[in-house]
């Protein structure tokens, strides 16, 4: 169904946007091309402040493409820098996606994680969306129960805060293990120059959306 900003949303999702909040006629420039683009299956740059609704566009626009493309075609995983900042964006997946039939699973340290960290990786082939850290993301594509070839996009979110703490290295590791053509996405306040790195090497043809006019890569 086409939301009433022209945007081609599934009307499961509308009904978990609604549920959540969000007035869809309220969607901004960015979070509209954001959106869009994901749901394409096109590399993106998303470069705004905090308060922006990058988050919001983020998971819209995965939760889409799952939708547009078949839940079984469609892996996603999406990295962000802290265990509190992956708790916080697993909730809000959940609560968008909460009419559609789909499985998340969020992978983070702790106590109680610790215990079920085995019966998570081995599950994680029918999951569709899956929430973690660097270090554990990277650890779940190696050991765990997925088939990195069936990965069909990577999110990274808070960029430049992965960056800065120096997850660089397990950034490059992730995108190395994973299929060539994977879709990549990256959400970031600032462009760290790690952050460029990884788009000029990795992200063919990307777009850049912001509030401004969007450019895309000529290289």
């Amino acid at each position: 169904m086409k939301a009433k900003d022209g945007l081609e949303l599934s009307e499961e999702l509308q009904r978990g946007i609604a549920a959540y909040g969000v007035p869809e006629h309220e969607l901004t420039f960015l979070q509209r091309r954001a959106i869009a683009r994901l749901a394409e299956g096109k590399d993106v740059v998303v470069h705004a402040g905090g308060g922006r609704g990058k988050t919001i566009a983020m998971v819209v626009g995965i939760l889409q493409r799952i939708a547009a493309q078949g839940k079984d075609s469609v892996q996603v995983l999406l990295v962000l820098p802290t265990r509190e900042l992956a708790q916080g964006t697993d909730h809000i997946v959940r609560s968008l996606g909460a009419h559609m039939d789909i499985r998340t699973q969020l992978i983070v340290g702790g106590v109680q994680q610790a215990r079920n960290y085995k019966q998570m990786l081995r599950e994680l082939a029918s999951v569709q969306v899956v929430v973690s850290t660097p270090g554990r993301m990277l650890d779940a594509i190696i050991r765990g129960g997925m088939d990195p070839e069936q990965v069909r996009m990577l999110v990274l979110d808070e960029a430049d805060e992965t960056m800065s703490r120096g997850f660089e290295e397990v950034v490059d590791d992730m995108i190395k293990v994973l299929p060539r053509d994977i879709q990549i996405a990256m959400f970031t306040c600032t462009m760290h120059p790690e952050c460029t790195r990884v788009a000029q090497e990795y992200m063919s043809q990307h777009v850049s959306a912001d509030e401004k006019k969007p450019k895309a890569d000529t290289r």
